[in-house]
């Protein structure tokens, strides 16, 4: 058996923005501005992909954040210059901090199905939205799998994304 990381191995580690989805009162537009702003205190390559993609569709971050702090495996929060604490992060930050995951919105399930990773933005104690990011297959993955089930090895993969975006790249690979 041979067990690979996904992001970076079998995948390129350069998340592309795939979609936004805001609730409530929010718009597309502001949400990706705030996003932006907290963002571009991260140097995570998802922040790498939010801070470009507002850049390239002309979106200024909203303010400076304050007290920005990374949660590895979880996300980022700040505070704004209000007061109003903003996160975002993975589905695991909205259990960490009490916030029922959404169910059945369709952008998310869209996504998901996609092999899209969620991330969730929060404003104070509620969920504004969500986006979307996905990291290309290499080329050479999916011969390099083959290449290896051919040696009589069975390849695993490994990865701290949901579940449904790590299983589309085993199957994008014909990881068994």
């Amino acid at each position: 058996s041979i067990a690979f990381d996904k992001t970076g191995t079998i995948t390129r580690g350069e998340p592309t923005f795939v979609g936004i989805h805001s609730f409530g009162t929010w718009t597309d537009s502001e949400l990706l501005s705030l996003a932006s702003s907290l963002q571009s205190r991260s140097e995570h390559p998802i922040a790498k992909a939010v801070v470009e993609y507002a850049q390239k569709n002309h979106v200024a971050p909203s303010e400076d954040i304050q007290k920005f702090h990374a949660r590895p495996g979880l996300g980022v929060e700040g505070t704004l210059a209000n007061g109003k604490l903003v996160r975002m992060g993975s589905m695991r930050l909205l259990q960490t901090i009490g916030l029922e995951i959404p169910v059945g919105v369709e952008p998310l399930v869209d996504w998901e199905r996609e092999g899209a990773s969620l991330f969730f933005i929060t404003v104070d104690d509620s969920i504004a939205g969500a986006m979307a990011v996905s990291d290309s297959i290499k080329p050479g993955s999916p011969q390099a799998i083959e290449d290896i089930c051919q040696l009589g090895l069975i390849p695993y993969l490994i990865s701290a994304d949901r579940k449904a975006a790590a299983l589309k790249v085993a199957h994008d690979v014909k990881i068994p």
